[in-house]
């Protein structure tokens, strides 16, 4: 539960000091971002197509200040995420296919963006579906996964 106040305190925090920055955000960074974190993500969908969850999780920041929440509880860190992958989509059969659906990217300064979307998992068995709001982050000119709320 520490961890969890910690990262949500870690995140308030990032959100407040980029929204207090007084940047101005043209269209072109807008546009660039778009294109940057949208390629990201599809680059993920199709490494979890692939059976890759390594390098899915490419797209996520590799440091222990990743956040991810999902129903089966709150990881913070990326080794540890990472692992919890693999704890629970330990084949293909397991992994599907994945369809993501983008359904709103706001960037928040240059540096810091939200992005709303839509999972479904075709799989065998079922076809389990959810929400997700990620933070994304440009580290290193870089945009990567800061958190992560999957539901």
């Amino acid at each position: 539960m520490r961890k969890h106040i910690l990262s949500i305190l870690l995140l308030t925090s990032l959100l407040f000091t980029s929204a207090c920055s007084n940047q101005v955000i043209s269209d072109q960074d807008r546009q660039d971002a778009r294109e940057a974190i949208t390629k990201v993500f599809m680059d993920q969908q199709q490494a979890w197509n692939e059976g890759d969850i390594s390098k899915f999780m490419e797209g996520y920041v590799k440091n222990e200040t990743l956040s991810f929440g999902g129903s089966n509880g709150f990881t913070v860190g990326w080794q540890n995420t990472l692992d919890r992958y693999n704890k629970s989509y330990p084949d293909q059969a397991a992994m599907g296919q994945l369809i993501f659906d983008l359904i709103d990217l706001r960037l928040i300064t240059k540096d810091v963006a939200i992005l709303n979307g839509k999972f479904t998992l075709i799989r065998a068995a079922d076809t389990p579906s959810g929400y997700f709001t990620l933070v994304w982050q440009k580290v290193n000119n870089q945009w990567l996964i800061q958190a992560d709320h999957t539901c």
